[in-house]
């Protein structure tokens, strides 16, 4: 019955009569399987033909009844008889019932603890697989991290390296700069003390010069004065 509320179950030999759809022969199938293999299980009863014959015998006891009464009481014996003798039939088949599903259940049980056993067996093939794969992924990445690494670090020291050439370019360009225009700075004070020095010394020059000059004019005025001064008094003596 478990296989059958799942849909498992199917008819015909090797379940090529397709699926089975109603639970009488769900049913039937049940006891037919554990008649198979020994169970003590009654043969199935033809339930119509028999209800046919009773039908038929109860018409014919009725008729005979309204005759007599005494037919009208062996006719309801005859019939709780079989009344009786099919509740035993009905409960026999029940109990049948009940053992083929406790049989389908155990199989199907079995089945699903090997289904699990290899879904579990499959599920640890995959996690092994998933392991490998992750760890080989694990190795490539890492030696693709240490290669962009090593790269990056090459690339870094040469970066740096131009940058210290560059600065040391820079440092001597600066420094020619800066010799060139101390020298010229040098030359041209140099030459602007010289002059000075010139001028200096010329201006000082020309004012011993002239300062002689005006000696020398001084001197001679004097000594004209002088002159003139005896002249005058050799003139009053005479």
């Amino acid at each position: 019955m478990h296989e059958y509320k799942h849909g498992e179950l199917r008819s015909g030999p090797e379940g090529k009569g397709g699926p089975v759809e109603s639970r009488e022969q769900a049913i039937a199938i049940g006891l037919s399987e554990a008649r198979a293999e020994g169970a003590d299980v009654p043969e199935p009863v033809n339930g119509n033909s028999g209800n046919a014959g009773s039908a038929n015998a109860g018409g014919g006891r009725k008729s005979a009844g309204r005759k007599s009464g005494g037919r009208k009481a062996s006719a309801k014996k005859a019939t709780a008889k079989k009344a009786s003798s099919k509740s035993t039939g009905k409960k026999a088949a029940k109990k049948a019932a009940k053992k083929a599903s406790k049989s389908a259940g155990t199989k199907s049980s079995a089945k699903k603890a090997s289904g699990k056993k290899s879904a579990s067996k499959k599920s640890t093939a995959k996690k092994a697989a998933r392991k490998a794969t992750g760890t080989k992924r694990a190795g490539a990445s890492k030696k693709s991290a240490a290669k962009r690494t090593g790269a990056k670090r090459a690339g870094a020291k040469k970066s740096t390296a131009k940058r210290s050439a560059k600065r040391a370019g820079a440092k001597k360009s600066t420094a020619k700069r800066t010799g060139a225009k101390r020298a010229g700075a040098k030359k041209a004070t140099a030459k602007r003390t010289g002059a000075k020095r010139a001028g200096a010394k010329k201006a000082t020059a020309k004012r011993a010069t002239t300062k002689r000059s005006s000696a020398k004019r001084a001197g001679a005025k004097r000594a004209g004065a002088k002159r003139a001064g005896a002249k005058r008094s050799t003139g009053r003596r005479y």
